[in-house]
């Protein structure tokens, strides 16, 4: 999981914090973040927006999976690790979101689709019309 990723501030992000592998990353590892649980049903109106998208959720069907709260709704600021992926912003993302479902329920996952170094940020693309990618298990 993230035992293999620090969250950073420091000059190898594109911006504000980012993941950042500790050791090398191999193309096709997904590394599955438990702390975005897929939540049934569209996001509560209170956090679309008006009606933009959000960074708060990453819509997966009919339903999303929440990556944070701010602290006005449901007490302190709360952030799945998963938000601080940052956006690839003119760069090639070596990352896509995943839906993993390893684990007892399901949740997101981050799947390499590059080696990436260590020290090296991890990059995903944040607008995807199709949501995050089904987890094919024979891959």
């Amino acid at each position: 999981g993230h035992e293999q990723c620090i969250l950073t501030d420091d000059a190898r992000v594109v911006h504000g914090y980012g993941t950042v592998a500790r050791t090398r990353l191999p193309k096709g590892r997904v590394i599955v973040d438990p702390t975005s649980p897929l939540v049934r049903g569209a996001p509560p109106a209170a956090q679309q927006d008006n009606g933009k998208r959000s960074e708060r959720y990453v819509i997966a069907g009919r339903s999303y999976f929440k990556l944070g709260t701010f602290a006005d709704e449901d007490g302190p600021d709360v952030w799945a690790l998963s938000y601080f992926v940052n956006e690839a912003r003119g760069r090639a993302p070596n990352a896509v979101r995943v839906v993993e479902r390893s684990l007892p329920g399901t949740c997101i996952g981050l799947k390499l689709l590059a080696d990436v170094r260590a020290g090296e940020e991890l990059l995903a693309q944040y607008v995807d019309d199709d949501g995050p990618r089904r987890q094919n298990k024979r891959e």
